[in-house]
């Protein structure tokens, strides 16, 4: 069972876009420590992460949970 062609390239490119911010973030967090740590923490640095654990767990717990339903004849 796999999903839809067109389902995989949109996560193909979702997935690369989301990446990169996440990569970006970290990177901008390693090379500005200190500006971090003076202006505070912003929680909304942490929504490409939970974007990109929800694209992962969501394509991998719908596949599953389709597979399990599936009848077989």
């Amino acid at each position: 069972m796999k999903p839809n062609t067109f389902v995989i390239v949109f996560m193909i490119i979702w997935m690369r876009v989301i990446g990169l911010g996440c990569l970006g973030i970290i990177l901008a967090g390693i090379i500005r420590f200190k500006a971090f740590s003076q202006t505070g923490f912003s929680p909304i640095l942490l929504v490409p992460f939970g974007m990109f654990i929800f694209g992962c767990s969501y394509l991998h717990y719908l596949l599953k949970w389709k597979v399990k339903n599936q009848k077989y004849f």
